[in-house]
């Protein structure tokens, strides 16, 4: 495990088969849109993202075959594609501000089982855009206005939970 507290980086954040890493109070500002803010893939488990601030990247924050991993407190803001999105399993999102994404602030792709509470997802193209098969999750108190469109479930993505969320002018 890792400890990387207190940062100012101007390339991308990488995890590969990476476990039990703190990322913490980190400004990760891409130089022309990185592929991503910070990237967490293959099998990096149990990580924690916390009090980061994500400016000006494709993804803000993407997980790909990453599960367990709690993302809390970071503000996502200018992604040119997504701000958060999530290719992944099992991982928890709390308290993260996700503000003008270009596609979407919050995407959840063919994922299961993960657990979305109070976000706030501000002026994207779609706030919250559930695809391809994504089952099984949870959102709850999540603050979601000024986007294209509020949040959007598509291609058999069944049995989401949405409970006592905030929609407003999208």
């Amino acid at each position: 495990s890792n400890i990387l507290n207190n940062n100012r980086v101007s390339d991308i954040v990488y995890l590969e088969m990476s476990s039990n890493n703190i990322l913490s109070n980190n400004k990760v500002a891409g130089e022309d849109y990185n592929y991503a803010g910070i990237l967490l893939e293959f099998s990096s488990y149990n990580n924690t993202l916390r009090n980061n601030t994500i400016l000006d990247n494709n993804h803000g924050i993407k997980l790909e075959s990453s599960t367990y991993n709690t993302l809390d407190n970071n503000t996502i803001i200018n992604s040119s594609v997504h701000g958060i999105f999530l290719d992944a399993d099992y991982n928890k999102l709390n308290n993260n501000t996700i503000i003008n994404s270009a596609s979407s602030g919050i995407v959840i792709y063919d994922s299961t089982h993960n657990m979305l509470d109070n976000n706030t997802v501000l002026s994207n193209g779609i706030g919250i855009y559930f695809n391809l098969d994504s089952s099984n999750n949870t959102l709850t108190n999540n603050t979601v206005s000024d986007n294209g469109d509020g949040i959007s479930l598509n291609f058999h993505s069944d049995n989401n939970e949405l409970i006592g969320n905030t929609i407003s002018n999208n």
